[in-house]
């Protein structure tokens, strides 16, 4: 799924310029597939609370450097290199341009309206993510003191707090610091709560009443409801500045799409859950962080400035991915995990 959820944010950037999706149907629907990174935020929010809802105070140590260790070196490394191509191509070296690099590297540009794009574009996503990383422990605790009702409020008081942030600041703060509800709702954590806390539910749905519940077309209304979100989202070029578009992208999407879609891969013998077990999807699972952060941007113009086909570029491009997978992603997590290791009275799955 991270894979897929990968290849749709790149069709959403490059898929206007191919010549056999020229058509108003499937641009509309391509404007929308920057909502890949909606399935990839409530993966998370399962992944993470499958394994670590039980996580007690002396874990969270190992995990939060297991999940630096997993992240960070690889978009550093990337950063890195863009900034540095950016001066080549150059942008000058001020002080400006050293402060936007160290808020990137800090993997925070994310709280910034006017930084969100800057470096990898698409690493706006990476500050989100690093965020429920930091709070996961936290809300796990939370829920297990108050119980699951608070799961559907939670992401409400998130939600909440962004609202009244962006009211209290009113586009006053440096670059654009929660500079609008739009960027708010499309961007940070606090607008796409509602996608974590949907992983969340699912999750603990799944370790109470997994082995119990058996359903027959969950994965179909999943991937029903999911085209529908587009679909209705492209026709009515609804976004996140507008209220039905929050409502869609925010709410409806994440529970009643990649949710029931998520709970008919992990329950049902479908041929989509056969496809995204194969050894092919696996491959291209595990080498989709790279891929994601290598997909737009300089390392995109470098190899596509050589090969001048679009497939060649993603397929080479795909093939650097799992390079920078085996050679930097797998050595650091086995690092991580050596360097932080949890405490024996802790029984954590792997991830």
């Amino acid at each position: 799924m991270r894979a897929v959820c990968a290849y749709m944010v790149m069709l959403h950037h490059f898929g206007p310029d191919v010549p056999m999706l020229q058509h108003p149907f499937v641009l509309g629907l391509l404007g929308q597939f920057n909502l890949g990174v909606t399935p990839f935020f409530v993966l998370s929010g399962f992944v993470i609370t499958y394994h670590y809802f039980d996580l007690p105070i002396s874990g969270y140590k190992p995990y939060l450097m297991r999940r630096l260790g997993r992240i960070a070196p690889l978009y550093v490394l990337l950063t890195t290199v863009t900034y540095l191509a950016l001066v080549q191509q150059g942008v000058p070296v001020d002080r400006k341009l050293l402060s936007v690099f160290f808020i990137d590297l800090a993997m925070l540009k994310g709280w910034f309206n006017d930084l969100k794009f800057a470096g990898i574009i698409q690493g706006w996503s990476i500050t989100t993510e690093m965020m429920f990383y930091l709070l996961a422990p936290l809300l796990f605790t939370v829920i297990r003191r108050w119980g699951w009702g608070i799961v559907v409020f939670l992401p409400l008081v998130f939600v909440g707090l962004g609202l009244l942030l962006v009211y209290i600041i009113d586009g006053n703060a440096p670059y654009g610091f929660m500079g609008s509800n739009s960027f708010m709702f499309g961007i940070t954590f606090l607008g796409r709560a509602p996608d974590f806390f949907a992983g969340i539910g699912l999750a603990l749905l799944y370790r109470k009443y997994g082995s119990h519940i058996r359903t027959r077309y969950t994965t179909l209304l999943g991937v029903i409801a999911i085209a529908v979100c587009l679909i209705v989202r492209a026709h009515f070029n609804r976004g996140y500045a507008d209220f039905g578009g929050v409502v869609i992208s925010n709410f409806l999407l994440p529970v009643l799409g990649v949710g029931l879609l998520f709970w008919g891969l992990i329950t049902e013998e479908t041929a989509l859950r056969r496809l995204l077990s194969t050894k092919l999807f696996q491959v291209l699972g595990r080498s989709s962080y790279a891929f994601y952060l290598i997909h737009m941007g300089v390392f995109y113009s470098a190899i596509h400035s050589v090969l001048g086909s679009f497939p060649a570029t993603i397929l080479a491009l795909q093939v650097l991915a799992f390079v920078l997978y085996r050679a930097i992603e797998v050595p650091c997590v086995r690092w991580a995990k050596q360097q932080w290791p949890f405490p024996e009275k802790v029984a954590i799955g792997r991830v």
